[in-house]
């Protein structure tokens, strides 16, 4: 089992979260590799992304799910980072245009909107894990509770 940091779509600072997880000395999950083909001016700290499939190898640690590919059966307990609409949907157009040449390689032509909508209709089934609920513009404030709330 492992426990969560996810976001109800993208742009909510779920890499944000991972990273003062991370300095604050938690197991924490991600691939190198992944976070090496991505734009760093999306998160200059790194995306603490991870390959879903590794997870289930990986047991008292935190890494970063995303709703589309979660696998309920191996998440303990999770955060959930909600966003402002409209703030959030800016914030994904621009990562949109960082990431055109990834997106188009792998596919995805999908519009800010239909990835929140997508990612939100993927979350709704998940809330039934153990979860804390928390608002992205509450993050700093917050992150002590995240903190205790996945610490093993």
């Amino acid at each position: 089992m492992i426990r969560a940091v996810m976001g109800a779509g993208p742009r909510t600072g779920t890499s944000w979260t991972m990273h003062r997880l991370a300095k604050a000395g938690l197991p924490v999950h991600h691939s190198e590799s992944l976070s090496a083909i991505m734009p760093p001016e999306g998160n200059p700290q790194g995306y603490y992304e991870c390959y879903p499939a590794d997870l289930l190898n990986y047991e008292n640690t935190i890494a970063k799910v995303w709703p589309i590919t979660a696998q309920p059966a191996i998440i303990e307990k999770m955060v959930v980072l909600y966003r402002d609409r409209t703030t959030q949907l800016a914030s994904i157009e621009r990562q949109l245009t960082r990431e055109r040449t990834l997106l188009e390689a792998a596919g995805i032509d999908w519009t800010a909107e239909e990835h929140l909508d997508h990612s939100l209709l993927a979350l709704e089934p998940l809330l039934g894990i153990p979860h804390l609920a928390i608002r992205t513009e509450e993050l700093d404030e917050r992150i002590s509770d995240i903190t205790n709330y996945l610490r093993y």
